[in-house]
C-alpha cells in the first residue's frame, strides 16, 4: 500500500517539475532575479580566484557549488567561465558608479549645506550605468542560456532562488 501512494504521489511532483523546467517560458528578468544572478556569478568568480591562489582543495568549492546548487559537473563549467568574463566587466562598471558617487559627495560637502539639509537626488548617471549593468546581466544570462540550454537555465534559476529564500533552521537545503 505504502508503495503504491509513493508511486501515485512521487511520479506526478517529477513529472511536473520536469514539465516546469522543459517549458519554452523564458527566464524571469525581474530585478530581483538579475541582482540574484549578479551576485551568484560574482560568488562563484570570487570561490574560483581563492581555489587557484589554493589550490589544495579545488574540489572543495566545486563540490559546494555543485551540492548548494545541485548543479552537473559540465553546468558548473559554463556557469564560471560565465563569472569568469562577467566579473572585471561589471567591475569596471561597479568602479565607474563609484567615482561619480564620491563625486557627488564632494560636491555635496563643499557646499557647505548645513547639517539636516536636504541631500540632491542622486546623479543621472548613476540610473544609465544601473540599465548598462542591468544590459550586462542579461547579455550573460543569453550566453549562459546558449551554453547550457534554455530548461537548464530555467532549473539554475529555481535553484538560486530555492537557495537564497528564506528556509526555517533545518530545513533540507537540496532536492537530492
Amino acid at each position: 500500500m505504502r508503495r503504491i501512494l509513493v508511486r501515485f504521489a512521487v511520479l506526478p511532483a517529477v513529472c511536473c517539475l520536469s514539465t516546469l523546467f522543459a517549458q519554452s517560458a523564458p527566464v524571469p528578468e525581474d530585478r530581483a532575479t538579475l541582482f540574484a544572478f549578479d551576485s551568484f556569478l560574482r560568488h562563484i568568480d570570487q570561490s574560483q580566484k581563492q581555489v587557484m591562489s589554493r589550490p589544495t582543495a579545488p574540489a572543495a568549492a566545486r563540490e559546494h557549488f555543485q551540492d548548494a546548487y545541485d548543479l552537473d559537473s559540465a553546468t558548473l563549467d559554463k556557469l564560471t567561465t560565465a563569472a569568469a568574463s562577467y566579473a572585471p566587466a561589471v567591475a569596471a562598471l561597479d568602479a565607474e558608479a563609484a567615482a561619480i558617487v564620491r563625486a557627488a559627495k564632494e560636491k555635496y560637502r563643499a557646499s557647505g549645506a548645513s547639517r539636516g539639509a536636504a541631500v540632491p537626488p542622486p546623479p543621472p548617471q548613476l540610473a544609465e550605468l544601473q540599465e548598462r549593468k542591468e544590459a550586462l546581466i542579461r547579455q550573460t544570462l543569453d550566453s549562459i542560456e546558449n551554453a547550457i540550454g534554455p530548461a537548464q537555465l530555467r532549473y539554475v534559476v529555481y535553484r538560486l532562488r530555492f537557495h537564497i529564500s528564506v528556509r526555517p533552521a533545518g530545513a533540507e537545503t537540496s532536492v537530492r
